[in-house]
């Protein structure tokens, strides 16, 4: 089996529920272990993908035999900008049960009938190569996050579901809590254990005492900063940003340390220097009186045509089109002096439902479109034709 590095399934959620790297944006696989199947079989193999998309990026990936390097290039390092070529990432996954020869070989491996040995798959005896119809693990596969800092992380996993280390400890000496529903796409390295607790306690305190960086708790040099402006929601009656400040901190630091995340939930917060966000921003040339001087403004829409520009008298409720351009996700449809419920489908189209009773009589309806602050404003205004029986 192959996995797209440093991606796994470890059973937090039953996988249908989210596919992650195992879904596809307009036809092309989110996976690299998809990806590379399919550029080394061709887009045939799977009609679901774009056989157009999966060759331009083939073409991209293809590795100059003269150079040495392909269309897509990234720094070796943050140290070392060299370019190199950018490959797809996969590795081979161990064995759900282990194998003969316990070397990933299989019963012909070197030391096949030494009765194998479960979850063994050394990185020498791993190929990474894709074949046609290989078993992938990528459907519900999530990015795997480092380890270090872990005590001003949480909550853990993709989706926040563990709110502390020890429960993150308890959720993978289960194997994961949908262990038997995720059974194909999860990761074969999971086991149930008991490390028992003092173990376990040691285990935490290792990750939480000695992957903390204090100097990043305390915010000191090289982690020192100056007065930081954070967006914290947005004014009602301007509806202009509002600006929160992170106080500045000198390269001696705080006397006290970030609060966690679960002593804000729990409230312990009494010996933990937090950022309670209270404080407006202070920042000249951003801000006056704690709003943004530099939002983004809303564009004032325009309405180009209707669908369908007319109907008639006494007919059946209908959903109405509205094209134009400007478009943002609070715009609303005026019909007359009535705000209608707008649905934003784009910033060109948005639709609404216009009920039976709105075109009860004849003649013609303005339709518009608003835009709200900051800035924003009403479009031109477009006629609805409403006809006599």
């Amino acid at each position: 089996m192959v996995y797209d590095s440093g991606f796994y399934n470890l059973g937090v959620r039953p996988t249908p529920e989210d596919l992650s790297i195992g879904d596809q944006i307009g036809g092309v696989p989110l996976a690299f272990t998809k990806l590379a199947e399919l550029i080394a079989a061709g887009p045939a193999l799977d009609p679901l993908y774009d056989a157009t998309k999966i060759a331009a990026i083939e073409a991209e990936l293809a590795v100059d035999a003269t150079t040495g390097l392909n269309e897509l290039l990234i720094p070796i390092s943050p140290l070392d900008l060299s370019p190199r070529p950018f490959v797809l990432e996969v590795a081979c996954g161990p064995g759900l049960v282990g194998n003969a020869g316990g070397n990933g070989n299989g019963a012909n491996g070197p030391n096949a009938g030494d009765g194998g040995e479960p979850a063994n798959n050394p990185i020498p005896q791993c190929n990474p190569n894709v074949i046609p119809n290989e078993r992938l693990l990528r459907n519900g596969a999530f990015k795997a996050s480092d380890i270090r800092m872990t005590k001003a992380t949480g909550p853990f996993f993709h989706n926040g579901s563990k709110m502390t280390l020890q429960h993150v400890v308890n959720f993978y000496e289960t194997a994961g809590s949908f262990t038997t529903l995720n059974l194909e796409n999860l990761d074969a390295g999971l086991r149930i254990f008991d490390l028992g607790p003092t173990d376990t306690a040691a285990l935490i305190e290792m990750m939480e005492t000695g992957l903390t960086d204090w100097r990043v708790m305390h915010e000191e040099a090289h982690f020192d900063h100056p007065e930081l402006c954070v967006p914290n929601g947005h004014d009602p009656a301007s509806g202009k940003t509002i600006l929160a400040a992170i106080p500045a901190v000198g390269s001696t630091g705080a006397n006290n340390p970030l609060a966690t995340f679960e002593e804000v939930i729990n409230s312990v917060t009494s010996a933990n220097h937090e950022h309670s966000l209270t404080e407006p921003c202070t920042m000249p040339g951003i801000v006056t009186a704690g709003l943004s001087d530099i939002d983004v403004q809303n564009p004032v829409p325009a309405i180009t045509s209707l669908d369908p520009a007319s109907a008639t008298a006494g007919g059946s409720a209908f959903v109405l089109t509205v094209n134009g351009s400007g478009f943002v996700g609070t715009s609303v449809i005026r019909w007359g002096n009535a705000t209608k419920t707008t649905t934003f489908v784009s910033d060109t189209v948005l639709t609404t439902t216009i009920d039976a009773a709105d075109i009860a009589s004849t003649g013609p309806v303005d339709v518009t479109v608003a835009n709200p602050p900051p800035a924003g404003g009403l479009s031109n205004t477009v006629a609805f034709t409403i006809d006599p029986v």
